[in-house]
C-alpha cells in the first residue's frame, strides 16, 4: 500500500469527521477509536491528528490528549471577524480579474462547501500565498458552525447567488460590501449559532 495516498485519504476523512456536527466541542479525540472507525492503525490517525492541530482544528492537553477544541461567544465572534480580516486583505489586492466564474461551485454543491470554496475563490484571485491557507483553515474551523446556518437564516441561498453574481461581474467593491455583511449578519448571530452548533450531534 502507498503510505501517502492512505495517509491523506485518513486526514481527509478525520478532517470531515472533527469538522461535522457529530463531534461536538469539548470531545476527546481518541487515535485507537477513530482508528477502528476509519479502518486505520492508530499510526496514520496520529499525524493526522498532529496535522490537524498544526491547523488549530484540534487541540491537545497535557494529560487527556487530543479533543476538539471548545468555543465560546467572543472566540466565534472573533473567528468569524477573521474570515472577514482575510478576505478584505484579499480585495484590496486585486487588481485584474476577481474570479473566473468557473471556479465558483455553484448551487448544487451544500451550503458550507459553496460557501468555502466561494471565500477561497475571491482570496485565490488575490495571488497571496499567506492568504489561501488561512482562509481554508478559518473555513474548516467554521464548516461545523456553517452546517447550522439553515436552521438561523431561511435566505442562505439568495445571500450567496447575490455574491457570487457580484464576483462573476468582476464588482468588487460590491462584493468587499457583501462580505463585511455576511460576516457583520453572523457576528450578531454568534450567540445563536453556538447554542445551534452545541445542541447538534
Amino acid at each position: 500500500m502507498n503510505a501517502g495516498p492512505f495517509s491523506e485519504r485518513v486526514y481527509g476523512d478525520l478532517r470531515d469527521l472533527v469538522t461535522s456536527r457529530e463531534t461536538q466541542p469539548g470531545a476527546r479525540l481518541d487515535p485507537s477509536v477513530i482508528a477502528k472507525q476509519l479502518n486505520s492503525s492508530t499510526t496514520p490517525v496520529r499525524e493526522a491528528l498532529n496535522r490537524l492541530v498544526g491547523e488549530r482544528i484540534v487541540e491537545t492537553r497535557t494529560s487527556t490528549g487530543y479533543h476538539l477544541p471548545l468555543i465560546d461567544e467572543p472566540a466565534l465572534k472573533d473567528l468569524i471577524g477573521w474570515s472577514n480580516d482575510i478576505l478584505s486583505l484579499a480585495l484590496r489586492r486585486i487588481t485584474s480579474s476577481l474570479a473566473p466564474a468557473a471556479e465558483l461551485p455553484g448551487p448544487s454543491s451544500n451550503y458550507p462547501d459553496r460557501i468555502a470554496a466561494t471565500f477561497a475563490a475571491i482570496v485565490k484571485a488575490s495571488r497571496h500565498v499567506e492568504y489561501i491557507p488561512a482562509i481554508a483553515q478559518a473555513n474548516a474551523r467554521l464548516h461545523a458552525v456553517r452546517l447550522g446556518e439553515h436552521e438561523s437564516f431561511d435566505d442562505l441561498d439568495d445571500e450567496l447567488s447575490v455574491l457570487e453574481k457580484a464576483i462573476c461581474n468582476d464588482q468588487v467593491r460590491e462584493v468587499r460590501k457583501l462580505v463585511q455583511s455576511y460576516h457583520r449578519r453572523r457576528q450578531k448571530a454568534a450567540a445563536e449559532l453556538l447554542r445551534r452548533r452545541y445542541r447538534a450531534g
